[in-house]
């Protein structure tokens, strides 16, 4: 009897960074205040993965946009004055 070997686990490897990798594109696109579908315009050859460099290596929108806030940004807390600490005396 013939042992039956799995083959399919190089697609389901393949399935898998593929998903990761959108979710990493979306998010950055929406970084720089585009839709995730602008994914779709690398199956342009040439110039659409020339665009998507050029998109992928822009700098987010300052503020939030329709997506959410920069998260580059930090949040400005306010700095609380030195406070010097009471300590009971000790006599």
């Amino acid at each position: 009897m013939q042992r039956l070997e799995c083959q399919s686990w190089p697609s389901s490897l393949a399935l898998s960074f593929l998903c990761q990798v959108l979710a990493v594109f979306v998010r950055r696109m929406h970084d720089v205040g585009k839709s995730g579908w602008w994914f779709f315009i690398g199956l342009i050859p040439i110039i659409g993965a020339i665009w998507l460099l050029i998109l992928v290596c822009t700098d987010s929108e300052k503020g939030e946009n329709q997506y959410g806030k920069n998260p580059k940004q930090k949040e400005k807390k306010p700095v609380d004055e030195y406070k010097p600490i009471d300590y009971p005396d000790s006599n």
